[in-house]
């Protein structure tokens, strides 16, 4: 399997490469660019993958249709496989994309008032905005970790009236993991207090082999109100497809959710449902290797920007890498010049609501070419940079 080769992605509505949305993003840029912001990837699947869904493609029967078993099968067996854990088929909901699906859980909940924990994934602002508001809940920066202050995140919910947490597992931008004591307390003071979680597990399928992902699904038999929106849209490269599910054993909250999936007449795309059960049937070999891939490539950025007032945190989970620059005092305006003047591309700390610091998250997801010169690249820029 060659990563070293990659997608050629320019031209075809990539929006990571389309140049238009980067101007409006960054401000005109050089001619050559190195897109590390948005989080997918520029590697192809296997070709045994792509042909097993050609091949289905190639019938032509485009019409409505109901999703095979052997769909849920594939979800059960990944879970089995990856995961440990035994999921049962009647706790699925196949949906339309990780964010859309959150959507239409929170439309079951009345007089909303969100929770989250910052700094994390900018879509959930977003979606708290449309349904209710949002309580941000900071998280602790402790030796190069983060922590949840229950004691604070109590007191939060006593205050504000929150009744659901929208929670990132793993945590999203850093990509770190929550042990399974910081779940533990987490679902706890949510039943304590009524509070539904709903948890994106999105980046869970790119663990470090060493590491220890613990799923909310553990706690299903201690706390009816949780839900988790997943797919391996992540791990897979397949964000285009707008393709996932949903899993809760909540039977009546499921319900809730399918009806909100009918109002609409939403359901999962074709192509997507296929893909989502040949990765899971096929893909586990060619992961284990991006895996690996990935690792040599977080290596290499922890080597280049081995500097004076660099700090980065070596992910447990994902490509995405999140990294402390200390002595910038306005990070946006960094990532803003840093673009204009190398064309590296890189997302500024803003985009994850608040707490954020002077951090900013770069996808290492590429060939080791591009992002050892953007490295380079990033490395001659801040070393020279003089704020104003």
């Amino acid at each position: 399997m060659n990563f070293d080769k990659i997608l050629s992605r320019e031209g075809n509505g990539s929006k990571k490469w389309n140049r238009e949305y980067i101007n409006s993003r960054f401000g005109e840029v050089p001619k050559n660019i190195y897109p590390f912001f948005i989080a997918d990837m520029d590697f192809s699947l296997p070709k045994e993958i792509h042909e097993e869904v050609t091949r289905e493609l190639s019938h032509g029967d485009f019409g409505y249709f109901d999703l095979q078993e052997s769909y849920y099968d594939s979800i059960v067996r990944w879970y089995k496989q990856t995961k440990d854990i035994t999921l049962q088929k009647e706790w699925l909901l196949p949906s339309v994309g990780t964010v859309s699906s959150m959507h239409f859980i929170a439309k079951t909940v009345e007089n909303l008032v969100f929770a989250t924990l910052t700094p994390v994934y900018g879509s959930f602002k977003k979606l708290s905005d449309y349904y209710g508001k949002l309580v941000e809940i900071p998280l602790l920066w402790n030796e190069g970790k983060y922590e949840i202050s229950f004691e604070l995140f109590e007191k939060y919910i006593i205050q504000n009236n929150i009744n659901v947490i929208l929670f990132c597992n793993p945590h999203n931008p850093s990509g770190q993991l929550w042990s399974f004591e910081e779940l533990e307390q987490l679902v706890s003071l949510c039943k304590k207090y009524d509070v539904l979680i709903m948890s994106d597990e999105i980046h869970s399928d790119l663990c470090k082999r060493e590491s220890n992902f613990i799923s909310l699904i553990h706690f299903f038999d201690r706390y009816k109100n949780i839900v988790i929106s997943n797919s391996p849209n992540k791990a897979f490269n397949l964000s285009g497809l707008n393709s996932s599910y949903i899993i809760t054993h909540n039977n009546e909250l499921l319900k809730k959710i399918n009806y909100e999936h009918e109002k609409l007449h939403i359901s999962v795309n074709r192509v997507g449902a296929k893909y989502t059960e040949v990765v899971y049937r096929k893909g586990i070999e060619w992961l284990e290797n991006l895996e690996d891939y990935l690792e040599n490539n977080i290596d290499l950025l922890i080597s280049i920007l081995d500097l004076p007032g660099i700090h980065v945190v070596s992910p447990e989970s994902g490509y995405l890498i999140w990294i402390e620059l200390e002595n910038i005092k306005d990070v946006d305006l960094f990532v803003r010049k840093l673009a204009q003047k190398t064309g590296v591309l890189i997302e500024t700390g803003s985009r994850f609501i608040s707490n954020y610091g002077s951090f900013v998250r770069i996808n290492v997801a590429t060939s080791q070419r591009i992002l050892e010169k953007g490295m380079l690249e990033f490395k001659e820029f801040y070393l020279s940079y003089e704020e104003e």
